[in-house]
């Protein structure tokens, strides 16, 4: 019956979750505080956010259009050179 099942490799898991059950119980613990932590920053902080989107849009779009105006002007000043 050995060589048909060989529990050694489960021996082998448990035995690793024996030895490191505090680390994993740690994570779970430092994760389920970072996620509450995030739930409340998502719930108060949502407003802000959108309106913090919204504002960075439109000052990427005026940057943007800034951008495209200077190039513009080079080059119609290298055409008026040439």
């Amino acid at each position: 019956m050995k060589g048909v099942f060989n529990p050694s490799w489960l021996e082998r898991y448990f035995s690793d979750l024996k030895a490191t059950w505090p680390v994993i119980l740690a994570a779970a613990g430092i994760a389920f505080i970072v996620g509450g932590f995030y739930m409340v920053i998502m719930r108060y902080g949502s407003g802000l956010f959108t309106w913090l989107a919204i504002l960075f849009y439109f000052i990427l779009l005026i940057l943007l259009a800034a951008f495209f105006y200077s190039r513009g002007r080079e080059k119609e000043d290298l055409a008026k050179k040439e």
